[in-house]
Parts: C-alpha cells; structure tokens; sequence
C-alpha cells in the first residue's frame, strides 16, 4: 500500500526528466565565444564558430537570410556606430522540436551595452535579445537573433549628432551594408 504513494512520484519524475545532450557543453563555450568575438569585433573568429553553409537570420523585417560572410560584415557594422560592447546572458540548452529532447543547440537571452561611437554616450538602457544557435558537427549550422530591430534604429537616429544633415543616411552609412542594399536583398528574397 505505501508503494502507491509513491507511484504518482516515480511516473512525474519519469515523464520531466531529460538526458542532457552530451555536445551541449562544447556549443555552450562556442556560443558564448561568438558573442565574446562580436564584442571583440573579432570576426574572423566568429566566422571560425559556423559551418561554410550555416544560415543565420538577422532581426530586421523582412530580411534576406544571411551567409557567414554577410552576416559577419553585417554585425561588424555594430562597431562602426557601438564602442565597448558588452553582454550579460541567460544561456539554455534548446530542444528538438518534434522529440522535445535535449539536441546540443544553444539559447540565450542576451541584454548588449556599449557606447554611442558618434558622442561617446552610453546607450539608454539594453539592447535585449534572443539568440539561438542549431549546432551540426561542433559547428554552427543555424542562428537567428530576434530583437526590435526598428526601435534601435530609430533610438541611434535620435541620437545622431544635431549637426548631421540626414540621420537616416548618416546611419546608412555607418551600416556599411547600407539599407538600399539590405531593402533590395529582401525585396528579391520574398
């Protein structure tokens, strides 16, 4: 009869508990070495973390998927408007999402910092973001990164000098893909 009490128990215990994926530590310090590479400005070492095909998704509306080479020239531009950047995270193993067991893939959620390039001003607040990377082999095969892309924008365009003509331009420009060729890569992708 006691054995029953703790029937309830043993099968709650059976049905939440997961086997940790054994490649989910070594992806967890690639992951964190991606973003440490991105603070660093470090691309070539960030490019090192992913697979030659990995896709990454950028944040912005509409946007085209990015290669490695892309993508890293695209989060360089960080560095031509941000100095001393910075992250704190909350890092999780992520799931497969048809077994919903542990797969070595990496979540996070990430609040960046660092300094207005132009005036040498902090940010106002965090930028908060959510990351993910899909691992194949010890490599990044996946990642995407979701965050208000358009608030930012619009925060680092109120906080362009008052003496820049067009803001929207100037930080074209400081994104050296520019937006005329980010718009276009999207309008042909969709």
């Amino acid at each position: 009869m006691r054995a029953l009490y703790f029937l309830p128990a043993l099968l709650l215990a059976a049905c939440t508990t997961s086997t940790p994926n054994p490649e989910y530590a070594e992806n967890l310090k690639s992951a964190k070495a991606i973003c440490q590479a991105h603070c660093d400005g470090d691309y070539e070492t960030w490019k090192s973390y992913f697979a030659e095909d990995a896709v990454i998704h950028a944040a912005e509306h509409g946007s085209a998927t990015l290669g490695v080479d892309e993508a890293a020239e695209f989060y360089s531009g960080f560095h031509a408007i941000s100095e001393d950047i910075t992250y704190t995270g909350i890092f999780l193993p992520g799931v497969d999402t048809l077994q919903m067991q542990p797969d070595g893939s990496v979540r996070a959620y990430i609040q960046w910092d660092s300094k207005f390039k132009p005036t040498g001003e902090p940010f106002p607040g965090v930028l908060k973001a959510y990351h993910y990377w899909n691992f194949e082999g010890g490599k990044v095969h996946q990642a995407g990164t979701f965050y208000d892309a358009g608030g930012f924008s619009n925060l680092i365009a109120s906080m362009m000098p008052a003496d820049t003509p067009d803001p929207a331009a100037a930080l074209a420009d400081l994104f050296h893909l520019g937006m005329s060729k980010r718009k276009s890569r999207s309008v042909r992708a969709g």
